[in-house]
């Protein structure tokens, strides 16, 4: 049933962390063609744990983008929430982290003492993290989205490196795009507190949300709300498009989360975006041969990103001979790869995937698994 804001009772709260199976060793035999150039594409893989891969797969952070992921703590309820910095100083999180019986304004014991409240750039459990009150939080009038300004961030700002809010509107090329789940919720094995991952298939848009499905192995979990959900920007830099409203209770199902774009107007989170050290449009988890996204294609050109919007002269994203890699072609010129496209898909229980400009293809039944979509960041795998 689509959903809408206001939210009415019944939330999950916090909710946790990222669950997936995480990709182990291929069996051996059972490894695609090509494996240097599309290493990540095992036809036949071994989920060695359930639960978010401490690295994403998709989006490929920094070091200093990771320290951007936060952590909310209220002591009050004692509970967690994740977060992120999107500005000098500004962190964007849930406001039902703040507001317990939703009612749109700060809990009463909270607001009282909202220095109590802690932000951790970083893991709450890891002693080298830096943390500090919460600062001044402001719950957005409708929308589940709060913002909270951390004042003592300003001495190590050069430590940290934002994560920029996307200013894209999503249209129609978002479904079924890949995006990545980041939060420091619970996963099925264990308590809240470590930083997970997950790659999602985006499924729906709705007028506040964006809906990604786990499809009954993944999700965000209690602890992630406030998380965000990062793509790729329409400039190649990574940019978080979504933040954790609320989702399936079996954490293996759909989850909703807040449209950026519908906050950009919004004038404490136009104040917190404000921008800071980062380096939008480097080559960081783009490879010279490119990926095509959203009806664009996108290589990385020398130090930089290379993005071209495909949907210009009627030509698709497709694997170019000449250039060796995906580009903007003509539909004639893609007979290598006949318009597949660079992810991985499963065609009954079969991995197909254009790998280096030849269509390969990968029987999952060889090793006694079956092909599931977006089990990494490569679109498909082979499961048990």
């Amino acid at each position: 049933m689509p959903r809408s804001a206001p939210r009415l009772p019944g939330r999950r709260g916090c909710r946790g962390r990222l669950q997936t199976a995480a990709l182990a060793l291929a069996a051996a035999g059972c490894q695609a063609p090509d494996a240097k150039e599309h290493d990540t594409l095992a036809a036949c893989s071994r989920s060695a744990i359930v639960g978010g891969t401490p690295e994403p797969a998709f989006v490929r952070l920094r070091p200093k983008q990771f320290r951007a992921l936060a952590t909310i703590r209220t002591p009050q309820s004692d509970a967690l929430c994740s977060g992120v910095l999107i500005g000098a100083n500004g962190i964007v999180t849930s406001a039902h982290c703040f507001d317990r019986d939703r009612d749109g304004a700060l809990d009463q014991p909270l607001a009282e003492s909202i220095p109590d409240a802690v932000v951790t750039l970083g893991s709450a459990t890891d002693p080298d993290s830096p943390f500090g009150p919460a600062g001044v939080t402001t719950l957005h009038p409708h929308l589940d989205v709060a913002v909270v300004t951390i004042v003592w961030l300003q001495s190590g700002a050069g430590e940290f490196e934002r994560l920029p809010p996307s200013t894209t509107v999503p249209d129609s090329t978002w479904i079924g795009s890949p995006v990545e789940l980041a939060g420091y919720g619970a996963t099925a094995n264990g308590a809240p507190g470590a930083l997970g991952f997950v790659v999602e298939e985006l499924v729906r848009i709705e007028p506040d949300h964006l809906v990604v499905d786990g499809q009954g192995r993944t999700g965000a979990c209690a602890g992630d709300s406030g998380g965000p959900i990062l793509t790729f920007m329409e400039d190649g830099a990574i940019g978080v498009v979504g933040i954790l409203d609320d989702g399936d209770p079996s954490c293996k199902g759909e989850d909703y989360y807040t449209r950026i774009d519908r906050l950009l107007d919004w004038e404490p989170f136009r104040s917190a975006a404000l921008p800071t050290n980062s380096l939008p449009g480097s080559c960081d988890g783009i490879a010279r041969t490119g990926m095509c996204l959203r009806g664009r294609a996108f290589h990385c050109g020398g130090d930089t990103v290379v993005v071209d919007d495909c949907r210009i002269e009627d030509r698709g994203c497709g694997w170019d001979e000449g250039a060796e890699g995906f580009r903007c072609v003509s539909p004639a010129d893609d007979h290598p790869c006949r318009g597949f496209g660079s992810f991985a898909r499963c065609e009954g229980e079969t991995v197909l995937a254009c790998v280096g400009g030849v269509m390969t293809e990968a029987p999952c039944t060889a090793c006694s698994a079956r092909c599931e979509p977006w089990v990494n960041g490569t679109g498909a795998a082979c499961q048990p």
